[in-house]
């Protein structure tokens, strides 16, 4: 059952509520509803959260540390070692143009502040 389902029944029930002109029990369908609506908000932060965590663990397991920094699969351009092992940011690298050395911008920012 997804939201707009969820939000029909209410509907439904909060009307046959109304027409018994019972408003007490319209105010406890009504405050059902609000934590009905807080558990589907919760669901959906809950499923998103597994979603990354599976997600990080795929790329953990899938990078290979070369001439130190850490490549995923087959991609060409690296990612910064500091920034994922100690915040679990994919920080793609950037190449210097004069010498080609890699750099990570995020730190370049960091410094700036």
């Amino acid at each position: 059952m997804n939201y707009a389902d969820f939000s029909e029944l209410f509907k439904d029930i909060i009307g046959l509520a109304k027409k018994a002109k019972d408003y007490k029990l319209t105010n406890v369908i009504l405050e059902l509803q609000n934590r009905t609506l807080d558990l589907i908000r919760e669901n959906i932060d809950l499923k998103d959260q597994l979603s990354k965590q599976k997600d990080d663990e795929d790329f953990a397991k899938n990078i290979k540390l070369t001439e130190g920094v850490y490549y995923y699969k087959d991609e060409e351009v690296p990612y910064c070692t500091r920034c994922w092992d100690a915040d679990k940011k994919r920080i793609h690298l950037e190449k210097d143009e004069y010498d080609g050395i890699w750099f990570c911008p995020e730190e370049i920012f960091l410094r700036k502040k």
